[in-house]
């Protein structure tokens, strides 16, 4: 399993266990939850709808302060925006006629 030289939790499962529980609360963002009358799963559930939340709100400021910072283009700005983005959904318009015309005629050519 895992071993390492100076284990500090005992044995190599229990060293396995230590690791997992430093990953889930870095990942959670703090301590691991107690538990005092509910179970592990439904603090761990709180706590992963908290870290959500406090993600949406985060994008949502992100957000804001994007928008404050845009400013509008001019009209040389736009119309290569204009192109570069036609260009682009033509080029993978021609990549997936390309890819279907190939799936379509290969087999009746090998087949």
């Amino acid at each position: 399993m895992l071993s390492w030289p100076h284990n500090p939790f005992g044995g190599e499962e229990k060293a396995f266990e230590g690791l997992m529980g430093v990953i889930a609360t870095r990942s959670i963002g703090g301590s691991l939850p107690k538990c005092h009358g509910s179970s592990y799963k439904q603090a761990t559930r709180a706590e992963a709808k908290r870290s959500f939340l406090v993600g949406v709100r985060d994008f949502i400021k992100s957000m804001g302060s994007v928008i404050r910072l845009s400013k509008k283009s001019n009209k040389e700005q736009f119309f290569l925006y204009l192109k570069l983005v036609i260009l682009g959904v033509g080029v993978v318009g021609t990549l997936g006629f390309l890819i279907k015309l190939l799936s379509t005629v290969l087999p009746t050519i090998f087949g």
